[in-house]
């Protein structure tokens, strides 16, 4: 207990640098000071553009990169900061080791909501992650396909599309949830899914490629 006590502080102290980075270009300096957000040393700084809004701005309500992961070590698993645009960010978010987040859209991660390693997250339009969500390792979330398409008179055919998903979610691993996405609260997705369209009916498991509806009514605690 007190190796695993010093090792969390001794990752706190590496990050100190790029925690104070982060805070003092994000927010004021009466709210900066409290660095309510802390980031480890191994998340890359690619854009410290847009916005960032917090729902909390006690220390360390929000930490990037320092969910404890403890079958993913954070050695030599870098994540990313791309932003462009709105970040609004919950109380007590955390994002484990690798995961990256690329926004020139809105993003809105609400409270509770933890990410295991390697979730990535693409967002280029709208992308919102419900209260007490779980989303576990090798995700990927985007709501677009990075290169557009034209027909032949020139429209763009192939745009970005909002992903919704509701609160208390629990999202298994290696799951892909595309645009035009919709789930309801309670969703569970099974493991390697891919996810695109509307799910409206609350507390169902989803499985498969495309990924169809196979439980109903469904629960899990969400403090776990």
């Amino acid at each position: 207990m007190v190796l695993r006590e010093l090792g969390k502080a001794w990752r706190l102290m590496l990050g100190l640098p790029k925690t104070l980075v982060f805070n003092f270009r994000y927010f004021p300096v009466s709210q900066a000071w409290r660095l309510p957000v802390l980031v480890s040393h191994r998340v890359k700084f690619v854009r410290l553009g847009g916005t960032v809004e917090l729902a909390a701005r006690k220390f360390g309500s929000v930490r990037l990169g320092l969910a404890e992961v403890d079958v993913f070590p954070d050695v030599g698993r870098i994540g990313v900061w791309r932003v462009e645009g709105c970040v609004r960010l919950g109380a007590d978010v955390r994002t484990g080791p690798g995961t990256s987040i690329v926004c020139t859209g809105e993003l809105d991660i609400g409270d509770h909501v933890y990410m295991n390693a390697r979730v990535s997250l693409f967002c280029a339009k709208q992308i919102v992650i419900g209260r007490d969500t779980l989303i576990s390792w090798d995700t990927t979330i985007v709501d677009n396909d990075f290169h557009e398409l034209r027909d032949s008179e020139n429209n763009w055919i192939n745009p970005p599309a909002a992903i919704i998903i509701g609160e208390r979610a629990w999202v298994g691993f290696g799951v892909i949830i595309a645009k035009q996405t919709q789930l309801a609260p309670g969703t569970v997705i099974g493991a390697g899914a891919v996810v695109r369209g509307e799910f409206t009916e609350p507390n169902c498991v989803l499985t498969g490629n495309p990924a169809r509806k196979v439980r109903r009514d469904v629960s899990r605690d969400p403090t776990l």
